[in-house]
């Protein structure tokens, strides 16, 4: 065995990575990382009892049991013949207790807002009627962004970046494969490069059975998978490059820089921001929230049924999802590839049940009890209204931008937390 300094992290999104076989979820790489990770579980226990009660680096030892629990679990329901209520529920209680359960009233208001587009177009009647039913058929609005708050500082993300932006506009028209994506983004790591040395240890890699893009701080690695879908034009190509490397990618560049290992792989609930700022960096650059972030949202509601007890299982929400980018393409006047369509919405349902088989367990009249569910993406949506209050204020307190991303882009936290905003002041004296 290797020292005990040397334990693999718990790498839970790359483990979790599924493909269907026989009408089952399965992922591939789960049983090797579980016998992977297993010897160091006495090791994980020694470092999180040596550590002080209460502290950062006790709740961030406490998250890498946690993680390694739950890949337990989802092996366990991998290698079952049938799904077990038990197994099930241990497994959805772990994916909370990491990453949280989505709200009603919040999903009602994403619905809401979906029904004021869709609403008064010839759309689909069964995506209207499901909207209705979480919406509660109230008539609510989701509060303004109010852009011009973020004028300035999107002028800054775009002078900071210039480089970056320039790449970008050189690019012929898309769509961009895999392929061509790692070869943009190596000509962008060689950018940031020329000022920021660090870049240079940083590598494009492509994971045989991977269907997402993943950043992985501790092997420095920016994973795009051949099994990932196209992205479609430049403007969503230059959201993806600023969420990917200049959020998630450069905290942890700048992490590194402090010799912090808690500042480069994250503190502890530092994602649900660290995704908010990524979603928020989207809209800075492109103008536009990805519907795919309410979509996670509203999906996974659906697929645990928050509200009222509705719930939708994996193939009735493939089919809701196919039915619901069709009827945004008729009210936006676009035209669907319908390949491309089914591909998009099978990936993104797939992730929301990674980690379980994507099957549930149905009553005698086929209504659906219980099924494994992944609640990981509702931070994407979570993070993004935190993050976008977050910057407004400061905006508002008279934060220069330039001030302000610098500071947000120092390491992996979260300056919502006081416990981190009180980390970052006493051990590398860097406050706003």
């Amino acid at each position: 065995m290797t020292s005990r300094q040397e334990a693999p992290d718990i790498l839970i999104l790359s483990s979790l990575n599924p493909i269907e076989r026989n009408g089952k979820l399965i992922s591939p790489k789960l049983n090797d990382r579980v016998l992977e990770y297993e010897p160091f579980v006495p090791y994980m226990w020694s470092e999180f009892l040596e550590t002080e009660t209460g502290s950062l680096e006790a709740e961030s030892k406490a998250r890498k049991l946690s993680e390694f629990y739950l890949l337990k679990i989802a092996l366990q329901l991998q290698n079952m013949p049938v799904d077990t209520e038990l197994l099930i529920e241990r497994f959805n209680q772990a994916s909370i207790e990491l990453y949280g359960r989505t709200d009603p009233v919040e999903a009602a208001s994403i619905a809401n807002t979906e029904l004021i587009e869709l609403n008064n177009n010839l759309t689909d009647d069964s995506v209207i009627a499901i909207y209705k039913k979480i919406a509660n058929n109230k008539n609510e609005k989701n509060e303004s962004l109010d852009s011009s708050v973020f004028d300035e500082l999107r002028s800054a993300f775009f002078e900071k970046f210039s480089g970056i932006v320039d790449i970008i506009q050189r690019l012929p028209d898309g769509p961009y494969s895999p392929e061509a994506i790692r070869k943009i983004f190596e000509d962008i790591l060689g950018d940031l490069s020329i000022k920021e040395k660090s870049w240079l240890e940083w590598n494009i890699t492509n994971s045989l059975d991977n269907t997402m893009l993943n950043v992985v701080p501790e092997m420095k690695e920016i994973d795009v998978p051949d099994g990932r879908q196209d992205v479609e034009d430049k403007r969503k190509l230059l959201g993806l490059v600023f969420h990917e490397i200049i959020i998630h990618a450069q905290r942890a560049v700048n992490g590194y820089e402090l010799n912090d290992e808690l500042m480069y792989r994250g503190l502890p609930t530092y994602l649900d921001f660290e995704e908010g700022l990524g979603v928020m960096s989207e809209y800075l650059v492109t103008g536009v929230i990805p519907d795919k972030i309410r979509d996670r949202y509203i999906d996974i509601a659906l697929a645990t049924g928050v509200v009222d007890g509705f719930l939708l299982g994996r193939q009735e929400l493939i089919e809701f999802g196919i039915k619901r980018e069709k009827a945004r393409a008729l009210t936006r006047g676009k035209t669907l590839n319908i390949e491309d369509t089914h591909k998009m919405v099978n990936d993104h349902v797939n992730r929301i049940f990674r980690g379980g088989t994507g099957e549930a367990i149905r009553d005698e009249n086929g209504k659906i009890v219980l099924q494994a569910v992944f609640t990981k993406d509702i931070v994407y949506y979570t993070g993004f209204i935190s993050a976008r209050n977050y910057i407004k204020h400061q905006l508002l307190l008279g934060t220069p931008s330039n001030k302000l991303i610098n500071f947000l882009l120092s390491g992996k936290f979260d300056p919502t937390n006081s416990s981190h905003l009180e980390y970052l002041k006493n051990k590398h004296s860097i406050k706003l």
